[in-house]
């Protein structure tokens, strides 16, 4: 156990919530002193919003996305943003198994683009191809069963 796990423990025990709670009643004043001490040297607005600004415009920028989303792809499916968009453009950015593209037409008439999921097998972790959310929940609910799908397509075209 670290040294940081063992005070975290000891600060949410009741021993350890009763000592700071009689430390806070005994240095009250003194605490309250050191605040104010702090925030006339620093300013207030600048605890609050300290660096929030240069913050959010990273946080919107592209390379904020990219860098997020290259991270959500390495760590679940183990290939990167690149591989990903050359898979796309090898798929003509359409999923593999209906054909619709990544787009969705809204009422008012804009055209907005919508990602495609990346299709792997649960036990051995292959990744399969691009799917749309339709047909990646349809493989999901099926439980990646080729069996349960032929049953089903079976199904539908004798009703």
């Amino acid at each position: 156990m670290t040294r940081a796990e063992i005070y975290k423990k000891y600060l949410t025990s009741p021993k350890g919530q009763e000592t700071r709670a009689r430390y806070k009643a005994k240095n009250a004043e003194r605490i309250k002193k050191q605040n104010a001490e702090y925030r006339a040297r620093v300013g207030q607005h600048q605890i609050n919003t300290a660096g929030t600004e240069a913050y959010s415009r990273y946080r919107s920028s592209e390379s904020y996305r990219r860098t997020c989303v290259n991270t959500h792809l390495k760590r679940h499916y183990g290939i990167t943003l690149e591989e990903y968009e050359r898979m796309y453009e090898e798929q003509g950015g359409s999923c593999k198994i209906c054909g619709g593209t990544d787009t969705r037409q809204w009422r008012d008439g804009r055209t907005q683009r919508v990602k495609l999921f990346v299709d792997h097998e649960h036990k051995t972790n292959r990744i399969r191809g691009l799917l749309c959310n339709k047909c990646n929940v349809g493989v999901a609910m099926f439980n990646d069963s080729e069996d349960i799908m032929l049953r089903a397509a079976k199904y539908l075209k004798e009703n």
